[in-house]
């Protein structure tokens, strides 16, 4: 189940269900989740044949062996994906507040104009810290950008709080060449991911 809130992190973990979350600051705020997660979960009456006892976490990932480059790349990334997760993701009640009067099923092409109209406003905010992409600031917001070393301490943060998988998706978008995300995912395999096999 996919939660971010207390409420539905505990019952999803009452249903012996394993529970998403996505992570885009400080991981240190999921742990009161885990936490409630991994109390209620002792105690679940499972929906199905059995308790999955699973808690995870989704979190951006670039991670060249120069970390200068992973953050410079990086750093064009909320440009464009603010106003397009502000719309997406309608679920969040502050975003859906952009589609309340919107006829369903909405059309691309309406979508798109909603999009271009919510970029023009500055109060927007997305869904990934704001800030400088210094080193520190990334690893302190659970951002896991940089060269390999950073990245892996960057990951262990979540793993210190009892996140059991960490689902780290590779940062993509038009200003981003292609060869870099697939070199990224070279580099997250051979030299971060052993890290954190048992």
């Amino acid at each position: 189940m996919t939660a971010s809130n207390p409420g539905t992190v505990e019952t999803a973990a009452q249903m012996g269900l394993g529970v998403a979350m996505f992570s885009f600051s400080d991981p240190q705020v999921l742990a009161p989740l885990v936490e409630t997660y991994k109390t209620s979960i002792q105690t679940a009456q499972p929906v199905g044949e059995f308790v999955y006892d699973k808690i995870m976490a989704i979190a951006p990932a670039l991670c060249l062996e120069d970390g200068d480059e992973a953050r410079t790349l990086y750093s064009v990334r909320p440009e464009w994906v603010t106003p397009r997760f502000a719309v997406y993701f309608d679920t969040i009640p502050e975003f859906a507040k952009h589609l309340a009067d919107e006829q369903r099923p909405i059309s691309q092409t309406r979508l798109r104009q909603i999009i271009d109209k919510v970029a023009q406003d500055p109060t927007i905010t997305g869904p990934f810290a704001e800030g400088d992409t210094t080193p520190e600031f990334l690893h302190q917001n659970g951002i896991c950008v940089g060269n390999p070393d950073e990245v892996s301490a960057t990951i262990k943060r979540f793993a210190d709080i009892g996140i059991d998988q960490l689902v780290l998706v590779p940062v993509v978008g038009w200003h981003t060449p292609h060869e870099k995300t697939l070199e990224s995912i070279r580099i997250l395999g051979e030299k971060v991911l052993p890290q954190f096999r048992p």
